[in-house]
């Protein structure tokens, strides 16, 4: 039963401030230098030095871009004519039906431009490049890259355009372009050495999903949780968080997650629900097994027996099938 204290909607929005709370751990923060450093790089040396924001759905591919951009600078330049507004960074898709014209005008929204849809190819690019320099930027992610990927083993001719224009691109600016997407965009680059793209996207950060490691040696996932229920307890006011505090829960959300960080924050999030939601002062393993028996981690989940409910052996059996 819901305490009076706590409405659906309040605890909604407390829950949800969770969005904005960034555990760093090592393949972030690794991936996070690196493309600064891709992008010091640009700014030095004759041609820009591209990159890859690898991993699969819900690792913190666009937290990582947008720390990113939060750190680079913003304003507005004055020249003697006009006031041109700095956008150091920006993002743009990659649209799922290849359409080089569309592609384009993703990125001239990106920057701002006036009229992205209008003009011809070439004259698209050339605007691009014009706001590359006016604004001042320093960097462009361009997003959901696998959507170069198709199915035939032979591309068609709007996929090898636009593999071609990315070419074209890189080298009239001088602004780091970094290719986001899923690990298997690798392939696209890698795949014709004729494109030239494999030594333009030399430097490749991925973010792999949080492992549990060993009792002895504790991994990613154990020190994002532990670090977790410390702002847990603390934002919350809760006496205790059954994350990280032994090991053995440490496997039970790896399990329930496949170490995924968006599962991750979902298990957690809608653990909270329960355990506000009835004024408790405890985030338990009752909790989360309730979250998992609603069937929203099932698509994720390494198990289908639900972790937070298997006796230690039980869950010892269950890890070393999936690990």
């Amino acid at each position: 039963m819901i305490d009076d204290n706590f409405k659906s909607e309040d605890l909604i929005d407390r829950i949800a401030k969770l969005d904005n709370v960034v555990v760093q751990h090592p393949d972030m923060i690794n991936a996070i230098e690196g493309i600064k450093r891709c992008i010091n790089l640009s700014e030095k040396y004759r041609e820009p030095v591209g990159c890859m924001l690898l991993a699969e759905g819900g690792m913190g591919k666009s937290t990582i871009c947008k720390l990113i951009e939060a750190g680079l600078p913003k304003g507005i330049h004055k020249t003697e004519t006009e006031e041109i507004k700095i956008i150091s960074a920006f993002r743009a898709e990659v649209p799922s039906q290849i359409s080089l014209s569309h592609l384009a005008s993703n990125i001239l929204s990106g920057l701002s431009d006036s009229t992205p849809d209008s003009g011809t190819i070439a004259g698209k690019t050339k605007r691009i490049a014009t706001h590359i320099k006016n604004c001042q930027t320093k960097v462009i992610f361009l997003d959901e890259c696998h959507n170069f990927l198709v199915a035939s083993p032979v591309r068609n001719s709007a996929h090898i355009a636009a593999l071609r224009w990315i070419k074209s691109l890189v080298n009239s600016t001088s602004a780091c372009l970094c290719l986001v997407g899923t690990e298997e965009s690798e392939s696209i680059i890698d795949s014709d050495m004729s494109f030239q793209l494999t030594r333009r996207f030399k430097y490749r950060f991925r973010i792999r999903k949080l492992m549990p490691g060993t009792s002895k040696n504790p991994g990613e996932l154990y020190y994002f949780l532990d670090r977790m229920g410390t702002h847990l307890k603390k934002e919350f006011l809760l006496e205790n968080v059954h994350l990280a505090d032994s090991y053995l829960n440490t496997v039970r959300i790896y399990l329930a997650t496949s170490g995924n960080l968006d599962y991750i924050m979902t298990l957690i999030k809608e653990g909270l629900q329960l355990t506000l939601g009835a004024a408790g002062k405890q985030l338990t393993l009752d909790d989360f097994a309730i979250v998992w028996d609603s069937g929203i981690m099932h698509s994720a989940s390494c198990t289908k027996r639900n972790p937070f409910r298997l006796s230690e052996a039980d869950l010892a059996g269950e890890f070393r099938r999936y690990k």
